[in-house]
């Protein structure tokens, strides 16, 4: 497995743990963690070079989940 493929591979937990918080959190429920978790993955995605350029617009536009509330509100 090729250096980048390995360190994409290292961030998939991270950024499935990322999606099923944000579907849970647009459907009612509650992000697990939290504020708190979701600024911490959104953060650490948005610093790594091999994930900052693949984040949709609204993860790197909705810095805490309220943001993210408004955001998906009106969507």
């Amino acid at each position: 497995m090729s250096p980048r493929r390995s360190a994409l591979n290292s961030f998939l937990p991270k950024v499935i743990e990322l999606q099923d918080g944000l579907v849970k959190q647009a459907t009612g429920s509650n992000f697990d963690g939290g504020d708190d978790r979701y600024q911490a993955l959104r953060a650490e995605l948005i610093r790594a070079p091999e994930t900052s350029g693949k984040l949709p617009d609204f993860v790197r536009n909705n810095r805490d989940l309220f943001q993210f509330w408004e955001f998906i509100k009106h969507s």
